[in-house]
């Protein structure tokens, strides 16, 4: 392990001195020198390291400007605070060779012992910010063995050397070969340990930021000139540095144990420190974790997946699409329980009502209409979550438990139904029968349990699979973690918690879907393979409607790191109501379903209504998915082109600090269909704008536009929920831009296929797909592959048997749409050929 590296080597007497060490190691900074072009070799860019082993000091540059310089290092034991200008003192340092998952590294380590000091004040701005100490034990070049061996906290700065990581990250590490004890600070907002500690670099230039903060995954996050309005600690997630012209972009996040660090900023001082969370009260011995500083040149949404891919190949996963997913959850059209007949069931109390009358009741319906949901997802009511102080008591299929919910149990609705049961589970309750046996290891606190024991789960979820659970939604998690005081003052339980429940479910084949969580748990999730999907945005309730829909932001953070977003559900239909006293839904229509069934399709994550019986829409349901229920979906989810930040930072000066929650405006937001990089449709999603927005091809993602041949000309066609075009395509370049008109309110949404034009055997056309019956109306679920040559176009398409598929194409030479039908062979295939017009 890196740990017994670390012990190994460091604790050989030192045999080079700071000179040599020094020139082991080039001065630590990130630096990304390319040009304003393209680079040619990976991000074009090369990391050089400079610390000052006689002192710790260090800065970091990027692109040779000093974005930040490094403050003092200090650790808070035994009730008082040790500082590298007081109270630490710098004993040894050692560069190390190694070799991980990434590739071949060098570690410098620096060795801090305590020295006999009085103030326990908190570190601050007022002290040194990095004076180097007075005793003469603090040189390392003359420091014996010995003393390496006193040293409580360690510093570490690891850089990789292959060259594709070389260029642009580097690692920070705190290593405590001792432990320490009698550390609680009583908040988890501050770390109890600080380093790195980022202060202004002496050149920085004016920079903005993006950070993710709160549950939902950090749906209320924060943007804006750095550092304005930071918000960090418990609550916090990643966090992106950029400047006005988008010549660099920096991610920093945890790399590892997840659920201790934190960062954050002290009120009066704009200096960001990093550290294990203020609440823990003691650090074991060999404790080491590390955070990821990763840049890129390419953007926000580059930086953003360049970092995700570097945590996915540390932790030794792949970053699931659409298609590969094996969670029928992300794959299929589902019904949700979380809108009409929330707490609402057609009989009885909304405690105790017959809910599996309900919900078959619903499947009766749906298969009247034809709508193909492929599983149910049950919310609280079925355990009774109200009725036992909101919070869990039993979660089984116990008959005498369930009573009037689930009569029958939940073995039979799930037989009746005939597809999988998705189900949710809240925060326990200390008085749960589960809790009182000691084999689960429950922490028991005011009202609240948290189990500790891998076997609880694997008996939950035995029963579970028994009676078709398929996925679980674990919601309310930011409530167990906060009121569990051992869930942050106790630095394993937290880990302890969502790694016992994950291989659990993965174990028996449970998919895990994750809600009200902070983004500490979503990075938890790189260690697991069962959770898939996450809650991206608030509840889809009365009056927060009108943000619900605005998770392309959130959706960014998840995807990058392997995660699905899902909006939760809507309706589909205007004129659907409940009437019913005490339903948060009772006298609520939803003025705009479509803005929701976009934001939903686009998330390239689970969709799922939640309408009444006899309300549901299903015209509009249908512009999700195949007849079958499986969801026409992008390769990707939705994102904010990265001009959305700088025009909103920069140009028009806003400070958003509650992010999804901030204003009723959306963001300018893009995605794509990609075959090969000619073949590749884009997806342009302006929801409610804040302003006129002018698009170019320069907002699309750059991962889909690398290899385009430059004489590929773009056309631009509007997707509107109208039998036929809005209007004839309109060529789409930099001198040819969309104007997208500033929105009143959340129903004034744009939504555009940008697509390539063709041609074959003389003939210029754009394959338009589906248009315009779907929203994603060119998707690898309908159309697996397609070959362009120089005389045809060969499309395979995909289907349900004897169903047929309505085809679009625009024949430049023709001026018009040209529709073609499709009917689907025994096998659900067919192949278009164009410009022969065939479909066989």
């Amino acid at each position: 392990s890196l740990t017994h590296s670390l012990t190994h080597s460091l604790t050989h007497s030192l045999t080079h001195s700071i000179l040599s060490l020094l020139s082991s190691l080039s001065p630590l900074m990130l630096v990304i020198p390319f040009s304003d072009h393209r680079p040619t070799c990976g991000c074009g860019c090369k990391t050089k390291k400079k610390v000052n082993t006689s002192d710790g000091t260090y800065a970091i540059a990027v692109r040779g400007v000093e974005w930040f310089a490094g403050g003092p290092s200090a650790v808070y034991s035994l009730g008082a605070w040790r500082r590298q200008s007081s109270g630490l003192v710098l004993v040894g340092a050692r560069l190390h060779p190694g070799r991980d998952r990434l590739g071949p590294f060098e570690l410098l380590s620096l060795w801090w012992a305590e020295a006999p000091q009085n103030n326990s004040a908190s570190p601050s701005a007022s002290s040194p910010a990095s004076s180097p100490a007075s005793s003469p034990a603090s040189s390392p070049a003359s420091s014996p063995a010995s003393a390496i061996s006193s040293a409580t906290f360690v510093t570490t700065f690891r850089a990789y050397t292959s060259k594709s990581l070389a260029s642009s990250v580097v690692l920070f590490g705190q290593f405590f070969p001792q432990g320490i004890s009698s550390t609680g600070l009583g908040s988890y907002d501050m770390p109890l340990s600080r380093f790195p500690v980022l202060e202004e670099g002496a050149t920085a230039p004016e920079l903005g930021y993006l950070h993710y903060w709160n549950d939902m995954g950090g749906d209320k996050w924060q943007a804006a000139k750095w550092p304005q309005a930071y918000k960090g600690g418990l609550k916090g997630g990643p966090l992106i540095w950029f400047d006005s012209a988008l010549n660099a972009s920096v991610v920093y996040s945890p790399f590892s144990f997840f659920t201790a660090p934190i960062s954050s900023m002290d009120d009066e001082d704009p200096v960001l420190a990093s550290g294990i969370q203020g609440n823990i009260t003691a650090v074991p011995r060999g404790f080491f974790y590390e955070m990821v500083m990763s840049a890129s040149p390419d953007g926000i949404n580059e930086a953003m997946m360049k970092w995700g891919d570097v945590l996915l190949q540390k932790y030794g996963k792949e970053r699931p699409t659409p298609i590969s997913t094996r969670s029928l959850y992300v794959k299929y059209l589902g019904y949700s329980t979380t809108a009409f007949y929330f707490y609402n069931p057609l009989q009885g109390s909304e405690n105790e009502g017959n809910y599996q009358e309900t919900i078959l009741a619903v499947n009766e319906y749906s298969r009247s209409e034809g709508i193909p949901y492929g599983y149910y997802l049950i919310d609280s009511f079925w355990y009774g979550e109200h009725i036992f102080n909101d919070a869990v008591w039993l979660w089984e299929n116990n008959r005498k438990f369930l009573r009037n919910r689930f009569p029958d149990g939940l073995a039979y609705t799930r037989n009746e139904l005939e597809v999988p049961i998705a189900s949710h589970l809240g925060r326990w309750s200390s008085n749960s029968p589960y809790a009182l046996k000691d084999e689960y290891k429950f922490l028991r606190e005011g009202n609240s349990g948290l189990p500790q024991s891998g076997v609880f789960w694997d008996y939950i979820f035995a029963n579970a699979s028994a009676w078709g659970l398929n996925l679980l939604k674990q919601d309310h998690m930011s409530e167990q973690i906060q009121d569990l005081p051992s869930a942050t003052s106790d630095i394993s339980v937290l880990r302890r918690w969502l790694l016992q429940q994950g291989t659990s479910a993965a174990a028996h084949n449970i998919d895990i879907m994750y809600c009200m969580d902070f983004p500490l748990v979503l990075l938890n999730s790189l260690e697991l393979s069962a959770p898939v999907a996450s809650r991206a945005g608030n509840d889809y309730v009365p009056n927060e409607a009108k943000y619900n829909w605005k998770i392309q932001t959130t959706s960014m953070f998840f995807w990058s790191i392997g995660l699905f977003a899902y909006k939760d559900s809507f309706y589909s239909n205007t004129e659907e109501c409940v009437h019913k006293n005490g339903s948060i839904f009772s006298n609520y229509t939803e003025p705009y379903p479509r803005t929701h069934a976009i934001a939903s399709v686009l998330s390239a994550g689970p969709v799922a209504p939640s309408d009444g019986i006899g309300f549901a829409n299903t015209s509009l349901i249908f512009q999700t998915c195949r007849a079958d229920g499986l969801l026409l979906k992008p390769d990707r989810p939705a994102v904010p082109a990265d001009s959305s930040w700088t025009q909103m930072i920069f140009e028009d000066h806003i400070t958003t600090t509650s992010g999804q929650k901030e204003n009723d405006h959306g963001y300018l937001s893009v995605t794509y269909t990609a075959f090969n990089p000619l073949l590749t449709w884009h997806y342009v999603f302006g929801g409610n704008l804040r302003r006129e927005t002018k698009v170019v091809p320069g907002d699309l993602l750059r991962e889909a536009t690398r290899g385009i041949p430059e004489n590929t000309t773009l056309y631009a066609v509007e997707i509107v929920d109208a039998p036929t075009l809005s209007a004839a395509p309109q060529r789409f370049s930099s001198s040819e831009p969309l104007h997208l008109s500033r929105g009143r309110n959340y129903g004034d949404v744009h939504l555009y296929l940008i697509a390539p034009l063709l041609e074959a055997a003389s003939r210029r056309f754009l394959f338009l797909g589906e248009l315009p019956a779907k929203i994603v109306p060119v998707s690898k679920q309908r159309f697996p592959t397609m070959t362009l040559t120089d005389d045809s176009l060969f499309v395979k398409v995909e289907g349900v048997p004897a169903v047929d598929i309505q085809l679009a194409v625009y024949d430049m030479e023709m001026g018009k749409l040209v529709a073609f039908t499709c009917t689907m062979d025994p096998s659900g295939q067919s192949t278009f050929v164009y410009p022969e017009g065939s479909c066989s």
